[in-house]
């Protein structure tokens, strides 16, 4: 069965109100296709040995720098595998499917802000990009929320029993994010 043309299809009715999704799981769909032995295979053929036999071709690649492939990289082709075969397996076209084991190693980016370049960025800010970034500093919430948010959405009256307002968030990054951000009420 040729699954890739199918899958293709059904993720953008899944994911069509997110462009950028749709276009990762095509971009990660063209790599795995790009294997020759694995894109040859029969879709109830892809079992653990063939998963672990793309994961070893995989890692002697190099990347489009010319350096060996990030571990990153290939567990985001593994993981978009293994979306697809539960795809698969959901359209009652696999029984069963392999587990996939993603590559450890994987590093994590995190950057944490230091109050004196936060300091600096909201000096040089400009309006109302300034006020974004306060609001978010002040309640840990993400820029697609900051810029996303409603003034109905905003609860400037502090609680009875609380000292602070808070922004209710409706949605975010999955479909059960709705949450209420706190903030200090100081003017």
């Amino acid at each position: 069965m040729d699954f890739a043309p199918r899958s293709q299809r059904a993720i953008e009715p899944l994911c069509g109100d997110k462009p950028a999704t749709v276009d990762f799981y095509k971009k990660e769909m063209r790599r795995l296709l790009a294997d020759a032995e694995f894109s040859s295979a029969r879709l109830n053929a892809i079992d653990e040995a063939v998963i672990d036999g793309y994961k070893q071709r995989r890692a002697r690649q190099p990347s489009r720098h010319g350096k060996p492939l990030s571990v990153a990289s290939i567990n985001r082709e593994l993981a978009t595998l293994r979306r697809l075969l539960r795809l698969a397996q959901e359209w009652r076209v696999l029984d069963r499917i392999p587990r996939i084991r993603l590559l450890r190693g994987e590093h994590n980016r995190e950057f944490v802000l230091s109050h004196a370049v936060e300091t600096r960025y909201l000096e040089d800010a400009p309006q109302p990009l300034r006020d974004v970034a306060v609001l978010m500093l002040e309640t840990g919430g993400r820029p697609g929320e900051a810029v996303g948010l409603q003034w109905p959405d905003v609860r400037l009256q502090t609680a009875v029993h609380a000292k602070r307002g808070y922004i209710v968030i409706p949605g975010g990054k999955s479909r059960n994010a709705k949450r209420n951000l706190a903030y200090s009420a100081r003017g």
